[in-house]
């Protein structure tokens, strides 16, 4: 399946924080005592979406 996000992709707020690359981060972590992991993929389907927004989305499910 592919799908076409020109259309949405128009109407969203551009991003003005752009991650950076991995070589990049591994460079600024190099040295450092401290690192915090973030597991977004486990959470990625935990957030509602609204009824009246969820044509927007790719993929739909009774479920929310």
């Amino acid at each position: 399946m592919c799908i076409d996000y020109r259309r949405l992709n128009s109407a969203t707020r551009k991003d003005h924080l752009p991650l950076p690359f991995i070589d990049q981060m591994l460079e600024r972590l190099a040295g450092k005592a401290y690192y915090c992991f973030l597991d977004g993929n486990s959470r990625y389907n935990q957030i509602v979406v609204d009824p009246a927004d969820q044509e927007k989305m790719a993929f739909t499910c009774p479920f929310g």
